[in-house]
């Protein structure tokens, strides 16, 4: 169906009048064009990944070997201050539980700054080995002499 051009109106392919407003329509009126269509939307290119780089499976990997080896240190750490020292630690928790306990925190000290700064994880453990070492023996001579 053809639109009249002065109103509007719907007019049939045949006429030549237009029943509404009496307008003279074109004799070959051309059909009106199709919408115009969008193209479609181009797929987003994404580069080959590279096999080297760390799976997003086993981001934690790493982290988990740390945990280990600081617990197998903490242990044994926990040993020797409980044969040297022996109530500073390990007269308290016991030589294993102690180890753990310690093993324990330093793996949570581990999770949350891990990921973020290995330095400040090697901060953390010194300040940790110090007070280990060094005030714990002190409090423990402060309270035999006093």
């Amino acid at each position: 169906m053809a639109s009249c051009s002065h109103c509007g109106a719907f007019v049939a392919d045949s006429a030549t009048f237009c029943a509404q407003c009496g307008t003279r329509l074109p004799a070959n009126q051309p059909p009106l064009p199709p919408p115009l269509q969008k193209p479609p939307a181009a797929t987003p290119i994404t580069p080959a990944r590279d096999a080297t780089k760390v799976s997003p499976d086993t981001p934690w990997r790493p982290f988990f070997g740390w945990v280990i080896v600081l617990e197998l240190v903490s242990v044994a750490l926990t040993l020797w201050l409980g044969t040297a020292h022996p109530a500073t630690i390990g007269g308290v928790l016991g030589y294993a539980s102690s180890g753990l306990v310690i093993g324990a925190g330093v793996a949570v000290i581990a999770g949350l700054f891990g990921a973020r700064s290995p330095r400040r994880i090697a901060l953390i453990l010194w300040v940790i080995a110090i007070f280990i070492l060094f005030v714990i023996p002190a409090i423990e001579r402060a309270t035999q002499q006093g």
